[in-house]
């Protein structure tokens, strides 16, 4: 897909979800919030910069690996690249929620006790990249076309927004498929459960689901001041090298 019609597309989803989540108050209530602003801005700075570098970086990959594109059809090709990158992206989130080391690439994630959009952007850039990248490769190396990846690639943006909005979004039926806000919320709320990135397949199949009791079940993250984790973007990302620190959480890491 070309680099413009995809940003065109990733640009437009992402502006209706975030024109909706201006109804709701706790976003409201987060762009009052000097404190909390500041570091929004700087995760928000340095997920633009992660996300730019890695759809080069997925561009690049056809480049350098073995060319053999499968012949599959794109309707046949695209829910295999989803359920492998799904797989790949639940087995990623849950170790880093089991080893305590892991979760320090991870906690500023859940860094957060007001529940909506921005914390999409709390992530360890790096990571970001290093993990793209990785689920990337295995995709184009197993032989499915960029344009399959490229699909994904779009819905997992998309809906990586819609999860973690304020309101009670859902899409009905759907909602056994797609993760919506309720069920990602169980998550937040320090569920060792519900670790599917987009789709709730894999942890149907591998006893890690949780349902919400509905759209409405807005369980919220523990408070920031509970948690032992730093909060500020520099000391966030100084967090996996820091001794001192580590050894202050390893123990209550993976129980979060």
């Amino acid at each position: 897909m070309d680099s413009t019609v995809f940003n065109t597309l990733n640009f437009v989803g992402i502006a209706i979800l975030l024109l909706f989540e201006l109804r709701a108050p706790v976003f409201r209530k987060v762009l009052r919030d000097q404190r909390r602003m500041r570091r929004n801005l700087a995760y928000l700075v340095a997920s633009l910069g992660a996300g730019l570098l890695l759809h080069r970086i997925a561009g690049y990959l056809p480049n350098v690996l073995p060319s053999s594109t499968w012949a599959a059809p794109l309707w046949v090709q695209i829910p295999l690249v989803f359920l492998l990158a799904e797989w790949m992206n639940w087995l990623l989130h849950w170790a880093k929620h089991e080893n305590g080391y892991l979760w320090r690439f991870h906690c500023q994630h859940h860094k957060e006790d007001q529940y909506s959009v921005w914390l999409v952007t709390h992530t360890y850039a790096p990571e970001v990249v290093l993990s793209g990248t990785l689920i990337a490769a295995t995709v184009l190396g197993c032989g499915f076309s960029k344009l399959a990846l490229d699909v994904y690639l779009l819905f997992y943006s998309v809906v990586n927004l819609y999860q973690h909005s304020a309101l009670p979004h859902s899409l009905g039926w759907l909602d056994k498929l797609i993760v919506n806000p309720a069920y990602h919320r169980q998550h937040h709320a320090g569920e060792r459960l519900n670790f599917g990135s987009t789709l709730t397949i894999w942890d149907f199949v591998l006893f890690t689901i949780k349902w919400p009791s509905s759209r409405h079940d807005a369980v919220n993250p523990p408070s920031i001041e509970q948690t032992p984790e730093p909060f500020g973007f520099v000391d966030e990302m100084l967090y996996p090298v820091s001794p001192s620190r580590w050894i202050e959480t390893r123990e209550l890491a993976p129980k979060r």
